[in-house]
């Protein structure tokens, strides 16, 4: 929804980054609570959130009392959802007094910031001064923590969707954004800290048997029960060396179109200097990565070349299992063939990104 823009608060749009480094800390406001310190300017932006949250509230309250049975998980979401609207709205009307308003939220805000500690060597997410999420820097942010931008810092400890992913080596073995042997990929116990049996648990079709994990699951499934995660992500694998392709070679054109679609659910959008149709749709609730990562997605992508019958589908949180696993998923609605993506974007090894 657009009114995400101005509802804060939660894990997508925590109200405090912190990265700490030793006994020093760098503490990032969210851009809209800084604009509401500033009188005049606070009462404009006070009352469009407080519009705007209004919206979201009666939105999300709305879709919490409609769902219906087996989507707990998302009518779960949209409460929270609600909450936060609830909690915007409240601020929104305050910060438009003027010069009253502002002192409340600028106490406030600094109060916050004063009392949250951020884990060593870290990027940590608040909402409320409730502690949401936290990922080590690497060391070069660490080297230059006084000296580069907070976005610099942020960037590295937590590569945005549409950035470069640096490979990750997993205890397995396994080389999460990189390129893996088929064999390696066969002679995996585990991933992620998951055992295999426990990730096929998850990615096979919601039911009794995975419903502890029911935000990560699908209705569909990421596997059919027939399937093996391993045979599929090896043959995957195979084909993509075959045209001397790596799996983040696939990923780039996807992400480089999500980037240019995420305002809109229709337009057109550019890729090598093709040009694209698209349509976006939106989910009713987050999908959480089956591989019990910190990835999720709501969209899913329809892309169709002009004056041709040539069309490819893919979701967001798709897109992120590709980049980092190579996994296209099984035999299911929203497999995306790693040919398919080859052809359509017309990768060949001298594509240039």
């Amino acid at each position: 929804m657009i009114t995400n823009y101005l509802v804060i608060g939660n894990f997508e749009r925590p109200d405090i980054k912190v990265i700490t480094y030793n006994d020093q800390k760098r503490t990032h406001h969210h851009p809209l609570n800084k604009s509401q310190w500033i009188p005049c300017i606070s009462t404009i932006t006070g009352l469009t959130q407080a519009a705007a949250s209004l919206a979201h509230t009666i939105y999300h309250l709305a879709n919490y009392v409609l769902s219906g049975e087996g989507l707990e998980e998302e009518a779960k979401q949209h409460l929270a959802e609600a909450k936060l609207g609830a909690k915007c709205f409240a601020r929104g009307c305050v910060v438009s007094l003027p010069i009253i308003g502002n002192i409340i939220a600028i106490t406030y805000d600094f109060w916050q910031s004063q009392r949250v500690k951020g884990d060593k060597d870290h990027l940590t997410l608040f909402t409320s001064g409730e502690k949401i999420h936290s990922r080590q820097v690497p060391q070069e942010a660490i080297d230059q923590f006084k000296t580069v931008p907070f976005s610099t810092l942020e960037s590295w400890a937590w590569p945005k969707p549409f950035c470069s992913f640096t490979p990750l080596k997993d205890k397995s073995g396994f080389v999460i954004g990189g390129e893996n042997s088929t064999a390696t990929i066969r002679s995996l116990t585990s991933l992620n800290g998951h055992s295999i049996d426990l990730l096929e648990k998850v990615m096979y079709p919601s039911s009794e048997d995975n419903k502890d994990y029911l935000s990560h699951t699908s209705s569909v499934g990421f596997l059919n029960h027939e399937e093996k995660l391993l045979d599929v992500m090896a043959k995957d694998n195979d084909t993509v060396q075959k045209y001397s392709l790596t799996h983040s070679q696939l990923a780039y054109p996807l992400f480089q179109i999500l980037k240019q679609t995420n305002m809109s659910s229709r337009g057109t959008c550019q890729f090598q200097g093709q040009t694209y149709q698209y349509s976006d749709t939106t989910s009713k609730g987050w999908q959480y990565s089956p591989f019990l990562d910190d990835t999720q997605g709501t969209t899913i992508i329809t892309l169709k070349k002009p004056g041709t019958k040539e069309e490819l589908e893919f979701t967001n949180i798709g897109a992120h299992m590709i980049l980092r696993y190579g996994f296209y998923q099984g035999n299911t609605p929203y497999r995306v063939e790693p040919k398919n993506i080859i052809k359509f974007f017309n990768l060949s090894p001298k594509t240039s990104f």
